[in-house]
C-alpha cells in the first residue's frame, strides 16, 4: 500500500491546502469567539441599548423584528445571530452606521 504524503502535491495545490486549514482554523475561532461573547456580554449590551433608545419596541419596529423574538434574544433564552446584533448597534448607535455598512460590503464583496 502507498503512503500518502504531502510531498505528492504541487507547490500549488500545497499552498491551496495551507490557506484552507488556515482559513478552518479562523472561522472555528470566530465562532468560538462568538459563542463566548453570546454567553458573557450581549444581554448586558442589549440591555444597555434599549436603555439608550426610545424602547424596546422602537428598536423592534426600527430595524424589523417582533418583540417577543427580541425579547427572548435580551433574556439569552435564544441565540443571538450576528446580522441581527449589527443591525441593533446599528440603530441604536448611528455613529456605528458607516463601519457596519463597511465591514457588511467587504463580506458581500467575498461572497462574490
Amino acid at each position: 500500500m502507498e503512503k500518502r504524503t504531502a510531498q505528492r502535491l504541487s507547490p500549488r495545490e500545497r499552498q491551496d491546502v495551507e490557506d484552507g486549514m488556515r482559513r478552518a482554523v479562523a472561522r472555528l475561532t470566530y465562532e468560538a469567539e462568538w459563542e463566548w461573547f453570546l454567553k458573557r456580554r450581549s444581554c448586558d449590551i442589549l440591555k444597555r441599548c434599549i436603555e439608550h433608545s426610545r424602547s424596546r419596541n422602537d428598536i423592534c419596529y426600527g430595524i424589523g423584528i417582533n418583540n417577543s423574538s427580541f425579547t427572548t434574544n435580551v433574556r439569552g433564552t435564544s441565540k443571538l445571530k450576528p446580522e441581527r446584533y449589527l443591525k441593533v448597534i446599528g440603530y441604536v448607535y448611528p455613529e456605528y452606521k458607516k463601519l457596519i455598512a463597511a465591514e457588511l460590503r467587504d463580506i458581500e464583496r467575498l461572497e462574490d
